[in-house]
């Protein structure tokens, strides 16, 4: 078995400098932004897990407000950082280098809390809780999580999927957890295939040139092996298995 820690700096070699971590487009985000309401013209806006950032600055295009971008790697929040500074909106970026399980700031204090991908880092349930924690009362929160959309699919990608994430749950679990959080429900939508493509693309544009680099080395090897099997078994189950994005509110009172 691989070093853990050498595991994951092979992977985050690979995915320095992406421009997302996970799957999700603009127009995926700006159709979950209109599931939104009542939020002021100025919002604040928490992004969990934001990874490099496309959708925290996608969020700064569809709101006058302010985002404060949460993630445990502090790298992918320098290129949020730059990424802000080229589109003269780092005034309105605050980054927060923190693990979600282990976040310190004021409950209550967000209009909208947005997470793409990213609440399976400490469980969606925890996530949520997170969350309705951080949301003043009558805030939004939006976040995509990995679903099983249908009973069924191809031998190999639900051995994948559910070794990948063993508390993977269909959308009625998702809505079930929503409902024992707190939370009234809003919409939701299962995203796109261009969405998936957005993530997936860029990544596997490295792959060849990540491979002759790393010929030699087992661990890279390993990663590489398995960013190219979990595309594959994307386009293999997308039928089964995708992206869900939640639309919710906490409660005024």
């Amino acid at each position: 078995m691989a070093d853990q820690r050498e595991y994951w700096d092979y992977f985050l070699e690979l995915h320095s400098g992406n421009p997302q971590e996970g799957p999700g487009e603009f127009e995926a985000t700006r159709r979950a932004f209109g599931l939104v309401d009542g939020l002021s013209s100025s919002p604040r806006i928490l992004d969990l897990g934001c990874g490099p950032g496309r959708q925290t600055l996608d969020l700064l295009r569809l709101t006058n407000g302010t985002v404060t971008a949460v993630d445990s790697h502090a790298p992918f929040l320098e290129q949020l950082q730059r990424s802000a500074a080229e589109q003269g909106v780092a005034d309105r970026v605050t980054t927060v280098v923190a693990d979600m399980a282990t976040l310190d700031l004021e409950p209550a204090s967000f209009d909208l809390v947005w997470s793409e991908g990213a609440l399976y880092a400490i469980g969606f349930e925890a996530g949520l809780q997170l969350a309705f924690r951080m949301l003043r009362p009558g805030g939004s929160l939006a976040a995509s999580e990995l679903t099983r959309l249908r009973p069924g699919g191809p031998a190999e990608a639900v051995e994948f999927w559910e070794t990948e994430y063993p508390a993977i749950r269909d959308v009625d679990g998702n809505l079930a957890l929503l409902d024992a959080a707190g939370y009234e429900r809003v919409g939701h939508f299962v995203l796109p295939e261009s969405a998936w493509r957005a993530y997936y693309e860029p990544l596997a544009a490295k792959f060849e040139a990540f491979r002759t680099q790393h010929a030699e080395n087992p661990t890279a090897l390993m990663v590489l092996a398995h960013e190219a099997k979990e595309q594959a078994m994307y386009f293999l189950a997308s039928e089964f298995y995708g992206y869900v994005f939640h639309v919710a509110r906490r409660p005024a009172r």
